[in-house]
């Protein structure tokens, strides 16, 4: 009997590796680490970016880069400034994207700053709100249609400044103005940051500084505009939170309490010597005065102002003459007694307006100086052995001379020519002084002297083409000791357009449209290469 052994093989199942597996599943969990990595990076990056805004500006003028004096107020604030901006983002006047971009760099220089964008096409139950919180602002336009004028409310604790669109930005350019096109053309010179930053400061100061013009000698009136009057000035004033008053020193025994500045513009006749005694001892006492001395003329012969003893115990002369300019490029019209300054000194009142040493003397003279314009101005000079050294901050070209001899210039045809009389150019137009007290302790008096009142007129101190506004705020920030307002200069974004015809645009097209083919091309190619 044979023994069959039915013998059962259970399988072994032994599943051999799939070539290829894994190494497929490292490249996965390498992918998967790469993702994760990427978007750690990624969150990292906005977080950094929100908490250390960093922007480059490519502009050529700089549009979007906040100045010194902006971030240095905007770090010294001590209290929450919220900024409501009621904006169109179809506005034709200022691109939003561009104001946008300007208040976000306001916004990361100071975490005090509050930025709310109110557009009234989205967001009309929120305008009103604000519209009646800090009050209305209606305009009427050019044709005769009534609005809500656009703008910017600044508003810190219960004190509220209103930005309007229109202080943001000037029109046109040359030397008078731009023509009745140059709104179409587009923004000829940003102004935005000098009312922003004027209106900053404005809501989060805790004492308001008084300017007080001397009047009853026929000087410039600060009421009114046109002419003689400095309406244009005192709204500049009010914008820089300053206040304005007239005062009268003839009988006066003192100047008003609370004057932090005294200007005299343009006096017409002389002042007598004990209003001069007067604002002696108003500067002594630390006082800042300003005095804008025009030539005084009586037919052909200068007369004294009255000043003339009160300077030169500062250091400085008043020269009887009248600026005369021969140089074309610093003339503005056919009258050589109207000319533009030649050079700014680097003190701190005008150092916004220099020219900076290091260019070199050859480019510095082929810039010349920032166009500020003055007229039938006098020169002034150096009082020799004077405790006081004042500093010359204006000056003339070398091409131009103080002339003292009037008896010819009421013949249109007979033209001064120098002689050994006359103050050799560059003449010098502006000075100032800074005194010091005689405890030695507390800070002293502060004078300018300037050779010419009619830089001040409205049709040179409004014109976008020239920087007479910025030389008078740069005065007046450094006499009041408020730096921060010393001009901020309007800037002048560049204004490119694209102009194709049909043809360069079918040009872009096959351009594109080839690159598009190179860039399937060589897709395809790398896909066939690694399928094989």
């Amino acid at each position: 009997m044979s023994d069959q052994m039915n013998t059962e093989q259970t399988p072994q199942s032994s599943a051999s590796p799939v070539p290829g597996s894994g190494r497929q599943a490292r490249a996965g969990f390498n992918t998967g680490i790469s993702i994760l990595a990427a978007l750690a990076i990624l969150l990292m990056a906005n977080y950094l970016s929100k908490r250390h805004y960093v922007r480059a500006d490519w502009t050529a003028s700089g549009l979007y880069t906040l100045s010194d004096k902006t971030t240095k107020a905007l770090a010294a604030l001590d209290r929450d400034v919220k900024l409501h901006v009621l904006w169109s983002q179809a506005s034709a006047r200022l691109d939003f994207l561009d104001l946008k971009e300007i208040l976000d760099r306001y916004a990361a220089a100071s975490s005090r700053i509050k930025l709310e964008f109110i557009d009234p096409d989205l967001h009309p139950d929120r305008m009103q709100i604000i519209l009646d919180t800090y009050g209305a602002k209606i305009k009427q336009d050019a044709q005769g249609q009534v609005g809500i004028e656009a703008g910017v409310f600044v508003v810190a604790g219960e004190k509220v400044k209103f930005v309007a669109s229109e202080d943001f930005e000037d029109f046109g350019g040359g030397i008078y103005g731009g023509g009745q096109d140059a709104e179409q053309q587009g923004v000829s010179r940003f102004k935005g940051e000098q009312a922003l930053t004027s209106a900053i400061l404005l809501v989060t100061s805790n004492k308001q500084s008084k300017v007080c013009f001397v009047q009853g000698h026929g000087e410039w009136q600060f009421e009114g505009f046109g002419g003689r009057s400095l309406g244009h000035v005192k709204e500049g004033f009010k914008q820089d939170s300053y206040k304005v008053e007239s005062i009268a020193t003839q009988g006066a025994s003192r100047i008003p309490p609370g004057c932090d500045l005294v200007v005299v513009a343009g006096p017409q006749k002389a002042v007598l010597e004990e209003e001069a005694a007067l604002l002696k001892r108003y500067v002594q006492k630390g006082g800042k005065l300003l005095l804008l001395l025009d030539p005084l003329i009586e037919g052909t012969r200068f007369v004294p102002t009255g000043f003339e003893g009160l300077v030169a115990s500062w250091g400085i002369k008043l020269h009887n003459d009248m600026v005369f300019e021969t140089d074309p490029r610093r003339l503005i019209s056919q009258s050589p007694f109207t000319l533009l300054a030649s050079d700014f000194s680097p003190h701190e009142a005008v150092k916004q307006l220099a020219i900076s040493e290091s260019v070199g003397a050859q480019i510095k003279e082929q810039l010349g100086a920032a166009p500020v314009v003055f007229a039938i101005a006098r020169s002034l000079g150096l009082k020799e052995e004077t405790e006081v050294v004042a500093e010359p901050l204006a000056k003339s070209s070398t091409a131009s001379w103080g002339e003292v001899d009037l008896s010819g210039l009421s013949e249109a045809d007979n033209m001064p020519t120098k002689d050994q009389y006359d103050h050799a150019g560059p003449v010098t137009l502006a000075m100032a002084v800074a005194l010091n007290r005689a405890d030695g302790i507390s800070e002293g008096g502060r004078v300018i002297v300037v050779g010419d009142s009619d830089f001040l007129s409205e049709e040179l101190f409004v014109n976008a083409g020239l920087l007479n506004r910025d030389f008078w705020s740069g005065l007046v920030g450094w006499l009041t000791e408020r730096e921060e307002l010393i001009a901020i200069a309007p800037k002048n974004p560049e204004h490119v357009r694209l102009n194709l015809t049909e043809s360069d645009i079918s040009t872009i097209w096959w351009v594109l449209g080839g690159e598009l083919l190179i860039f399937f091309i060589a897709g395809f190619m790398v896909w066939s290469r690694r399928r094989r």
